[in-house]
């Protein structure tokens, strides 16, 4: 026994060895916090001084602004003044924010939305009803920031008009924003969620690659920072920290906070795509990949969300986060393989161990014991250097990464194993999925052919939505 416990042990610290790679890469690109990663073989440019231009040309238009109607010429900022040259001018901007139900974060989004320090973007809003909840707070919010104190030049509103019965809801939405921006003098097109809370330069970091004319797509990634600590919010945390290393060694865009170039958001191959996906985001990486444009990961957009979440509300939403990766995009194989590889190994591990143990092979049992608590240990210290390093970038956000008490990690480090084992029958979930709900709607699955079952304007009870907390 003791040659297949050294073994197994041999197989645990490959397994782990695996893994750290896109780790490293993922840790070091969040300590260079205002640098950029893209595809190999990019000169990535720094976007620091891009985001002070961006800053300082949104303080002299709000300037003139004050000058024209009489008033003071106060700085918005306390910012070092820099050269009119220091970066290109800002390309003119489109913020799409597409709409259906209330999220929790939604006044916290908007107001964020339409206070950005970039010089020249507008704010277009698409719900698929007139009647839907998430209007009330939208009024609410333009009546609370009136239009001489947005740094949004237009905003307006517009109803989805034709809903396609072969995609996503949101793909319908997203064609519609095509349609009106195609003919508008916009140059980018930035994408994000009513759960994405943006801080004041979201937009000018999320739109400062772009200066490299081979980047078509940006995109950031989300990071959750509970204010519970429930069981079900911390297994969230923990299989995210995983698919967030994953997404950005795939290359994987996260619609949250995406940006797209307005020849590429326009482009009809993409809204064919839209038309019959279930993802709207994941099928962008396809689309830019067969045009010719590379995509990158801004580290500074990892955005915060600090939603609590149910276990029975959470299995849902990672087997369709997993399965929309296993429909639409290319570095799925990595996903199933790392997932389903790396728990089997384990599980066979742990059963060896407890053989061992009922045999009384003491040696062969504190071998693979030793290999599984090593292997637990590794994993507790990618989290923790993982999470001090997206500290760094919650804090150039202007917001406080201190959630993680000692209590919470206790939790935390229980839940880890509990994660492990929930992220691979959610793996084989996705196999045998053969419909899929979200707020409402119902999808049924045909291969990679979807269909609405039948559409109907959003409300809680018929979306089942019970808690003002969670937008899963």
């Amino acid at each position: 026994m003791t040659p297949l416990a050294l073994g197994l042990a041999l197989i645990l610290a490959l397994v782990f060895l695996v893994q750290l790679p896109p780790i490293v890469a993922f840790i070091r690109t969040l300590r260079r916090g205002m640098g950029v990663t893209c595809q190999a073989g990019l000169d990535a440019r720094p976007i620091e001084r891009h985001i002070e231009a961006a800053v300082e040309a949104t303080a002299e238009r709000k300037q003139v602004a004050r000058r024209q109607r009489g008033g003071s010429a106060v700085a918005v900022l306390e910012r070092p003044t820099v050269e009119s040259t220091s970066a290109e001018p800002a390309p003119r901007a489109v913020c799409v924010l597409c709409l259906r139900g209330r999220d929790p974060f939604l006044a916290e989004c908007l107001r964020g939305l339409l206070l950005q320090e970039y010089p020249d973007y507008d704010v277009l809003i698409v719900v698929d009803s007139e009647t839907d909840p998430a209007l009330g707070t939208v009024r609410a919010i333009l009546r609370e920031i009136p239009a001489d104190e947005r740094k949004a030049r237009d905003v307006w509103i517009e109803t989805i008009d034709q809903i396609y019965p072969y995609c996503a809801l949101k793909g319908s939405a997203l064609i519609h924003a095509a349609r009106v921006i195609r003919h508008q003098p916009y140059e980018v097109v930035a994408l994000l969620d009513a759960d994405t809370v943006p801080h004041r330069t979201w937009l000018a970091e999320l739109v400062a690659p772009f200066t490299n004319p081979k980047i078509g797509v940006t995109s950031g990634n989300r990071w959750y920072m509970p204010k519970d600590s429930g069981w079900g919010s911390l297994v969230r945390y923990v299989w995210n920290v995983g698919a967030v290393v994953q997404m950005f060694w795939n290359h994987f865009t996260w619609g949250g906070s995406v940006a797209l170039r307005k020849e590429l958001f326009c482009d009809r191959e993409l809204s064919a795509r839209w038309r019959r996906s279930l993802s709207t985001d994941t099928v962008i990486y396809q689309v830019a990949k067969h045009h010719g444009w590379d995509t990158c990961f801004v580290p500074t957009i990892l955005m915060v969300n600090r939603e609590s979440c149910s276990l029975r509300r959470l299995f849902p939403w990672i087997t369709r986060q997993i399965l929309v990766g296993k429909l639409y995009h290319p570095g799925w194989p990595w996903v199933l393989g790392h997932g389903l590889g790396t728990t089997f190994f384990l599980a066979v591990a742990i059963l060896f161990a407890v053989w061992a143990l009922v045999q009384s092979s003491w040696l062969p049992f504190f071998i693979v014991l030793a290999s599984l608590l090593g292997y637990w240990i590794g994993n507790i210290g990618i989290v923790y250097a993982m999470e001090k390093a997206v500290a760094q970038i919650v804090k150039l956000q202007g917001q406080d990464p201190r959630w993680l008490t000692p209590k919470v990690w206790v939790k935390l480090i229980l839940a880890m194993p509990v994660t492990q084992f929930f992220n691979a029958v959610a793996i084989l979930a996705t196999f045998f999925v053969r419909k899929v709900s979200w707020r409402g709607i119902v999808y049924r699955l045909k291969g990679r052919r979807i269909e609405m079952e039948a559409y109907r304007p959003f409300a809680p009870a018929v979306a089942g939505v019970t808690s003002g907390t969670q937008s899963l």
